[in-house]
C-alpha cells in the first residue's frame, strides 16, 4: 500500500486479508514528517503547504532603525512584511547627528541662511611674516594677524585639527560682529588637543541665550554671563541664531584678552 500526502507521499505499506476484508494497514501517512518550513512543500504532511508561518522582521535606518513588525510565508516565499521603516520619522534637525526623517542621510538639506563663509583647504594654510606681525592664509581665506608668532602657529594647529574648512563672517569680513568657523558645513567637535597649547575655551548652553540691549549696542547673554556684543540688534540676533542653528556649546580663544583668532565648537 501507499499512502501520505506532500513530504510523505509514496510511504509505503502492508495489508492483510482476513475474512475477506483488506486491513491491518502499515502505512503510516505521517512517516516521514518534519516542522513546516517556508519552501512551498507540505512537511508535516498534513494537507496544507507553508501555513501559519511567520518571522519577526526588522527594518529603518536612522531614528527608526530597529523598527519591527513580522512576514508570512506563501508559496515558499516569504512577503508581506508589516514593519514600516517610517515609523518614528520626523522631520530633518539640523546638526544633531541623527538621521531623524530616516532617509538614510544626516543633517541633509540643512544650510544656514544668509551665511557668509570663505572655503578654503586647512592643510595648505601658511605663515608669513607681514611688516612685523605675522599673517596666517591658504591665499583664498580671510587672512588672519597675529602680533605673536606662537598664537598664529596655535591658530594654523586649531583650524588643522578639527579640521575647519570654512570661515563665516557676521558683519563685514574686515571687521565682523562675529566669526565662526565649520567643518565640511558643521560645527567643530570636540576637545582640541596638542602637545604645546591647551585650549581656552567657555561654555554656554545655546537654547539659554537671548539678546538684550547693553548700553549703545546689543548683548548676547544667558543672564549670568555676557557671550557676545555686537553694534546692531539685526548682527546680535543672527549670532544668536547662528549658535543655535549649528548648536555651539563653546566659545574659544587663540590669545586673550584681546584674541586674533577665536571660534566656536560642540
Amino acid at each position: 500500500t501507499t499512502c501520505g500526502v506532500g513530504a510523505c507521499a509514496g510511504n509505503t505499506g502492508t495489508e492483510t486479508c482476513t475474512a475477506g476484508d483488506w486491513g491491518n494497514n502499515t502505512c503510516n501517512p505521517t512517516a516521514g514528517a518534519t516542522a513546516e518550513s517556508c519552501d512551498n512543500v507540505d512537511n508535516d504532511c498534513d494537507g496544507s503547504v507553508d501555513e501559519n508561518l511567520s518571522r519577526p522582521t526588522t527594518c529603518g535606518v536612522g531614528a527608526c532603525a530597529g523598527n519591527t513588525g513580522t512576514e508570512t510565508c506563501t508559496a515558499g516565499d516569504w512577503g508581506n512584511d508589516t514593519c514600516d521603516p517610517f515609523e518614528g520619522a520626523v522631520d530633518e534637525i539640523c546638526f544633531d547627528d541623527i538621521d531623524n526623517d530616516c532617509s538614510g542621510a544626516i543633517d541633509e538639506g540643512c544650510v544656514a541662511a544668509n551665511e557668509d563663509c570663505i572655503d578654503f583647504e586647512p592643510l595648505k594654510i601658511y605663515i608669513e611674516q607681514y611688516y612685523d606681525q605675522w599673517m596666517l592664509s591658504d591665499g583664498r581665506m580671510q587672512a588672519l594677524i597675529f602680533d605673536v608668532y606662537d598664537e598664529a602657529l596655535q591658530t594654523r594647529e586649531t583650524i588643522q585639527f578639527y579640521p575647519m574648512n570654512s570661515q563665516c563672517f557676521i558683519g563685514p569680513r574686515t571687521n565682523p560682529a562675529m566669526e565662526y568657523w565649520l567643518v565640511n558645513g558643521r560645527s567643530p567637535r570636540g576637545t582640541f588637543v596638542s602637545d604645546l597649547y591647551s585650549e581656552d575655551c567657555l561654555p554656554h548652553d545655546p537654547d539659554a541665550l537671548y539678546v538684550t540691549r547693553q548700553g549703545d549696542g546689543w548683548l548676547l547673554t544667558d543672564g549670568t554671563e555676557a557671550i557676545k556684543s555686537f553694534p546692531t540688534f539685526e548682527l546680535a540676533q543672527q549670532g544668536l541664531e547662528t549658535i543655535q542653528y549649528y548648536g555651539f556649546t563653546y566659545h574659544c580663544y587663540v590669545g586673550r584678552p584681546n584674541p586674533p583668532m577665536s571660534y566656536w565648537r560642540r
